[in-house]
């Protein structure tokens, strides 16, 4: 059992095998991130400021957990849950549990045999945690095992100084999500989106954070159609460019069939994640949605992005 962050006792996980948590606190863990890294936070969320980046093979000090995500308990299976330990080495912060494994087991196998996320790594020997290429092959995985806190966790907005044209109705901000800017010279933090086929406009990280979530969970897994099942999956891999080399990003193109067609009917949607290599790890910079003409994002000729290639 753990503890949420209300006080209350709910189940974390049960096993009869050994387990990569750590339950005996305060004690050492080890960073099992698939390579990738993982964000130390100010607070236990994905939406807190991130403290600084944990090295894979790092060994780190806690003395405590939260559980935020309880785990679920039926007659036929048990899924574990997940939350936070507080660090306070190599400086005080939090760290999500997924990626975290005790480290008087040595090193990441018991973890990794438990979290199908964890292989394969970008950074395996003699790979290039710069290539987006190999790259996607932990994206797809994630999406595979439905790891939104993953893409939760790779969040990163840019600093936006709301102007006079923004409450002119002819900036960025009243076209953008609701109460973006409040005055004059505030600054913001906001990542890019947009619909197929409309302008760009800007929305808080967090908002993203909800819209990755949500097309996770909307998901058809029952359906199918000619572009393959309903379910989530990266389909193809891009470069979406711009006469601004600082908005210049990599994109994982996301297919689903949702209920988001009229009057809730199955259709074909496309989320296209922009990221961007940044501090030795990818970020999420914005993501494009389409729904209304959606396959077009699925074809060479007719995708907005150069080097379309089919993952």
């Amino acid at each position: 059992m753990g503890r949420t962050p209300e006080g209350e006792w709910q189940f974390w996980f049960g096993t009869q095998n050994i387990t990569y948590q750590l339950t005996v606190l305060p004690g050492d863990m080890r960073v099992c991130a698939g390579g990738a890294g993982l964000n130390l936070r100010a607070s236990p969320s994905v939406e807190s400021e991130a403290l600084a980046l944990l090295s894979d093979d790092e060994v780190i000090a806690v003395d405590r957990f939260v559980l935020t995500e309880p785990g679920k308990r039926s007659p036929t299976a048990v899924e574990a849950g997940y939350g936070w330990y507080h660090l306070t080495r190599p400086e005080e912060g939090w760290a999500h549990s997924k990626y975290l494994s005790d480290a008087s087991l040595g090193d990441c196998s018991v973890h990794d045999a438990q979290v199908p996320f964890a292989t394969p790594t970008p950074t395996a020997a003699g790979a290039d945690p710069e290539d987006f290429v190999e790259f996607a092959d932990v994206v797809a995985q994630a999406v595979e095992v439905e790891d939104t806190a993953f893409f939760a966790d790779r969040v990163e907005g840019i600093s936006y100084t709301c102007s006079e044209a923004d409450f002119a109705q002819e900036g960025l901000g009243p076209a953008s999500e609701p109460g973006l800017c409040q005055e004059m010279d505030q600054q913001v933090e906001v990542v890019e989106h947009w619909y197929w086929r409309s302008e760009g406009l800007l929305m808080r990280p967090t908002s993203l954070v909800t819209a990755i979530e949500d097309y996770f969970s909307k998901a058809l897994l029952e359906e199918g159609d000619d572009y393959g099942p309903g379910a989530v999956r990266l389909y193809a891999i891009g470069k979406w460019r711009s006469t601004d080399p600082e908005r210049t990003y990599e994109v994982a193109i996301l297919t689903a069939i949702t209920p988001d067609g009229p009057a809730s009917e199955p259709v074909r949607t496309v989320r296209s994640i922009l990221l961007q290599y940044l501090d030795s790890r990818w970020v999420i910079r914005g993501m494009e949605f389409a729904t209304v003409g959606a396959e077009e994002l699925l074809n060479p000729e007719t995708a907005p992005f150069d080097e379309w290639e089919r993952y």
